[in-house]
């Protein structure tokens, strides 16, 4: 769950001799990122967050997806690897601009799939139980925080954006104006100056 991955960073933390650090995530990265800092406050200097599904996952049914047998969701999986790799699929949506998607970002992708352990890690994660809690208290969530938004956005919809601006006390919005759901992908040099600015400032 959320809760779980948020406890494996502070343990993450504690291993690494890390007392306060600036987070950055991306989509459901960003909700963990809201998630650890909910929970454990005290480790987060700022956060960054890039589109993040915060509240698409406080909508994921309760208990999880219903659990396939093993060999279906691995065959599932396997399609879906394969699906990465065509550029006319719906992936497509995650950018702006489908042009810039390039060969090695689909390469990047595939290789992704065949880490050890990724399938089954999707699959649990899948049907694991939502405990996420910070979706219903982000004005908890007090750091400074940056949030990075792609205006073409259609995975995370940018009416999220205002949701999650209005809710966080301390943050500000930044649009990225041609990219979909992947601004440091397809406008890397906009999101960087971005990221500069606020690591930079005071």
């Amino acid at each position: 769950t959320l809760k779980q991955q948020a406890q494996f960073l502070r343990e993450f933390f504690a291993a690494q001799q890390l007392e306060r650090a600036t987070v950055i995530g991306h989509s459901m990265g960003g909700a963990l990122a809201l998630q650890l800092a909910y929970d454990f406050p005290a480790l987060i200097h700022k956060l960054v967050l890039i589109a993040p599904a915060t509240y698409l996952y406080a909508a994921f049914p309760r208990n999880g997806l219903r659990p396939l047998p093993r060999r279906v969701s691995r065959g599932v999986m396997g399609l879906y690897e394969k699906w990465q790799g065509d550029r006319s699929n719906p992936v497509r949506l995650a950018y702006g601009d489908p042009t810039r998607i390039t060969q090695d970002s689909i390469a990047l992708r595939q290789q992704m799939m065949r880490v050890r352990g990724t399938h089954d890690a999707l699959i649990a994660m899948s049907q694991s139980k939502r405990e996420a809690d910070v979706p219903y208290h982000l004005e908890q969530v007090t750091a400074p925080t940056l949030l990075v938004w792609g205006k073409r956005d259609r995975v995370v919809p940018v009416a999220h954006a205002e949701k999650h601006y209005r809710a966080l006390p301390n943050a500000r919005l930044e649009w990225i104006e041609t990219a979909g759901h992947l601004p440091h992908e397809e406008e890397p040099q906009a999101v960087n100056q971005l990221v500069g600015a606020f690591l930079d400032a005071a």
